[in-house]
Parts: C-alpha cells; sequence; structure tokens
C-alpha cells in the first residue's frame, strides 16, 4: 500500500474551511528544549514569543503527555480549542501560567483517546474557562478502564493503567460531553475531528497487549478504534495534530488527506508512539511520511528518540525537535 492508493479513495467529507491563521502552542510533551534554536520559520521556542514581563517560561516544566492550544482565526472569527490535557493539573496548570497564557477564552476541548497521559488536566481548564457547558469532544469508548498485559516467565501480568475523569465528573465541572465516533467539523468548519480512524497499513498495527475492561472482562483492545487526530486547513495545506498516533500515524495523515480531499500537508504536530516495540515500524512509517512532503513535522511525546533522529534524517530542515512551550504558525 502506498500514499498514492490512499489519495485514490476519494473523500467522504470536504467541508473544511481554509483558515487564514493555525497557531499551535504545546502546553505539555515530555521535553524541554526552549533555549535552543528552532531552526524552522514557522516555529518559535518560548524564549521566542513569550512576554517575559508576564510570564516564566525557564520555569516550565516537562511531563508524561501531550496537550496543545490551537487557535484557528478565519476573517473576523477566532476560536481556541485545547486538545489533550496532559498528565495532570500539576502539570498543565504551570506550563498555562509559564507561559502566560489565559485559557478563560478555551471554546472546545477535544481529547485523542482515554489514556491518562491526556486526560489528566481537565477538570482542572473545566474549572477556568468562561464557556458555559464548555464542549468536550470524546469518542465513546474513551472511558472504559484500560490496562496493558504482557507475557513474563508464561504468566501473563496485567497492569491497570490510571484512570481518567469519569463522566460524571466531566459534566460536574460545567463540561458537555461531545460522544461521536464519525468524522466531523466544529467551530464554522474550521477544525476537523477524525473519528474513527480506518486501519489500511500493514504494519501501523496499534497497541500490542492493551485491553479495555468491557462489561467486567478484559477485552482485546490493541486497535485502540477510539484514537483520533484533530486538522485545520490553510492555503499551504493541512495542519494535523495528533495525541499518539495509536491508529497509526500514517494512516491518520492519509485519512486527513481522504476526509478533505487536500494531498497537500503544512503540518505534522503529536505523539508518534514509535519506541520500544514499534521501532520495527520507524523505516516503513518515515519512507511514506516522506512522501507526503510535509512542511514542518513535530514529533513529540511518545515518538522515541530514534524515531525523531530517523525523521530528522529523511526530512531535514522540516523536521523539527519539539520542546514544550513551541510554538508553531501556520497561514
Amino acid at each position: 500500500m502506498t500514499i498514492w492508493y490512499y489519495r485514490s479513495r476519494g473523500s467522504h467529507l470536504k467541508n473544511l474551511d481554509c483558515a487564514d491563521e493555525v497557531v499551535i502552542r504545546l502546553l505539555v510533551d515530555n521535553k524541554i528544549g526552549w533555549i535552543s534554536d528552532a531552526s524552522h520559520p514557522s516555529a518559535k521556542r518560548a524564549g521566542s514569543w513569550v512576554d517575559s514581563a508576564e510570564a516564566t517560561p525557564h520555569y516550565l516544566v516537562a511531563g508524561h503527555g501531550f496537550s496543545a492550544l490551537m487557535e484557528i482565526s478565519k476573517d473576523e472569527r477566532r476560536y481556541e480549542i485545547v486538545y489533550d490535557t496532559g498528565p495532570s493539573d500539576i502539570v498543565l496548570s504551570n506550563n498555562v501560567g509559564a507561559l502566560g497564557i489565559d485559557v478563560h477564552g478555551v471554546d472546545s476541548a477535544v481529547l485523542s483517546h482515554g489514556h491518562w497521559d491526556h486526560f489528566g488536566g481537565l477538570l482542572w481548564l473545566l474549572e477556568r474557562v468562561k464557556t458555559q457547558g464548555l464542549p468536550v469532544y470524546i469518542h465513546p469508548r474513551m472511558f472504559l478502564p484500560k490496562s496493558v498485559h504482557t507475557q513474563e516467565d508464561g504468566n501473563v501480568r496485567i497492569r491497570e493503567l490510571d484512570s481518567i475523569p469519569s463522566r460524571d465528573e466531566i459534566l460536574e465541572h460545567g463540561g458537555t460531553l461531545m460522544d461521536s465516533s464519525k468524522a466531523k467539523t466544529i467551530h464554522n468548519d474550521l477544525l476537523l475531528i477524525s473519528g474513527e480512524v480506518p486501519r489500511r497499513t500493514p504494519y501501523e498495527t496499534g497497541f500490542p497487549g492493551h485491553h479495555a475492561l468491557v462489561n467486567g472482562k478484559w477485552e482485546d483492545d490493541h486497535s485502540l478504534i477510539e484514537d483520533q487526530f484533530v486538522a485545520a486547513k490553510t492555503k499551504n495545506g493541512l495542519v494535523i495534530v495528533t495525541g499518539c498516533s495509536h491508529a497509526g500515524i500514517v494512516n491518520m495523515v492519509t485519512y486527513a488527506m481522504e476526509l478533505t480531499g487536500d494531498d497537500k500537508v503544512a503540518g505534522i504536530i503529536g505523539g508518534f508512539h514509535l519506541a520500544r516495540k514499534k521501532e520495527s515500524t520507524i523505516e516503513s512509517t518515515v519512507h511514506e511520511l516522506k512522501e507526503v512532503q510535509p512542511t514542518l513535522v513535530a514529533a513529540t511525546h511518545c515518538t522515541g528518540w530514534k524515531a525523531q533522529q530517523s525523521i530528522k534524517s529523511a526530512l531535514g530542515t522540516a523536521a523539527v525537535y519539539s520542546s514544550v512551550g513551541d510554538q508553531y504558525t501556520f497561514n
């Protein structure tokens, strides 16, 4: 299977409007490197864009997880979306303060999947936004308890993952749950939420050993079908943001092309989950990403250093080593 094959399948959803500007700021990531040069015209480190008179970027902290603030504008319309909320309110609140960001005006929250390192700061966020009944976009399966099963000395070891806020807690904190497994556009068609992503590549096989608790029984859930990305469109192509890419980053990018009918990609930002057992898929993944010819790739969070180095080697100046506090601007 190739990128060309995906493009030839046709589009289901072409009503994503073209934004004048898309700005993405990393609120949570696994790494800090804000004192180094981002080495890309669309990227700025926190030290370059944060007003040091109003904030303290040198107090940023790294944490295992992901969160990004997206600002999408067209004409007189402007929307702020928080995509994922990191592992905890401690990390998210610290970095929001260190970056001098005001989250009171956030218009919606979108969650990529139901893992603790992407849900942890949600209740903190809900307590601080001004929007009554803030829309929180989820997949219905996100609230199922999760675990990872591994074989050790002939026995199955079950490691239950940390819990995430419940439906009731989200409602009690002022959120409005927007459940769907289907692709949709929100905010006057300026943001695409992918819903379930078709799995087409032979090498992107999900999360081996991952299980979900369904009706009191652990069921195989290696595909993590709930995993969803968001995307916006600019005149220079799509901007795609993903939490962990359990669906496969190539599957996600090509599905974004299919849904929108746009084969140009301006940016790909987020975790690619290519560490440890997934390292065998790095070569195939990087090959396909290179065919897409994105203008910028910031592989964050769970990507792993081997994959990040391979992406840099293949894509050259288009690849950016991410850091908490990075700002990426697309026009």
